[in-house]
């Protein structure tokens, strides 16, 4: 691409628009010529709206994830809740699971067992012991 077609524009904000109307192709040939912006892009696409799209630049570009806290707490915390919500459901319901599998499921990430324990404390639930 032009660089000085660049130089007319704010780039990042270009991106920022470009993302809300789902046009990630455009993006990414933004990306490809000018790497100083993704960082900074990812940073600002580290929201509940645009997760998604800035783990994927994560990807695509193979940028360290550890840079990126505010994008980790999320992808943890959607990641955990898929599976803490089925604690909650009905025993009976097809989707259901047992406290100690969703345990089980998130031993060694302890954040995201963290957000069990405040979805347990929520709702006043506890594990019983079995021993």
């Amino acid at each position: 691409m032009n660089s000085k077609l660049f130089a007319e524009f704010d780039l990042l904000e270009l991106c920022l628009n470009l993302v809300d109307v789902n046009h990630m192709h455009e993006v990414k040939l933004i990306l490809n010529e000018v790497e100083s912006l993704r960082v900074p892009l990812v940073r600002r696409l580290s929201s509940i709206k645009h997760h998604k799209n800035a783990t994927k630049i994560v990807l695509d570009y193979s940028l360290s994830a550890d840079d990126f806290p505010e994008l980790l707490n999320i992808v943890e915390k959607n990641s955990s809740v898929f599976f803490i919500r089925r604690v909650f459901k009905d025993e009976s319901h097809v989707d259901y699971m047992p406290l100690y599998k969703v345990e089980d499921l998130l031993r060694g990430h302890p954040r995201m067992l963290g957000f069990l324990v405040e979805d347990l404390c929520k709702h006043g639930l506890k594990q019983e012991d079995d021993f």
